[in-house]
């Protein structure tokens, strides 16, 4: 037995078990995003970004848009860079 799919437009998008509509309907021409790339580009392919953008810093993880703040844990046996 087959489960019915919803399908957006002409293009059917499935991942797993989620469904996403196609990228053109979501973002439109002209449109600003803020990215960042998670992965470098490689042969012919492209660079893979993410909308889920994280600063990392010395001491705290700053995500933009998060209800939280990520605090960076030190083991007991690294030493400062500065030090």
């Amino acid at each position: 037995m087959t489960r019915p799919t919803k399908k957006w437009g002409t293009v059917r998008a499935k991942i797993g078990r989620k469904q996403h509509p196609p990228i053109q309907e979501v973002v439109r021409k002209g449109q600003d995003l803020l990215v960042q790339v998670s992965k470098e580009p490689i042969g012919t392919k492209g660079p893979r970004v993410t909308a889920q953008v994280s600063l990392p810093g010395r001491f705290l993880v700053y995500i933009p848009g998060a209800d939280h703040v990520g605090f960076r844990a030190r083991s007991k046996g690294a030493k400062s860079a500065r030090a």
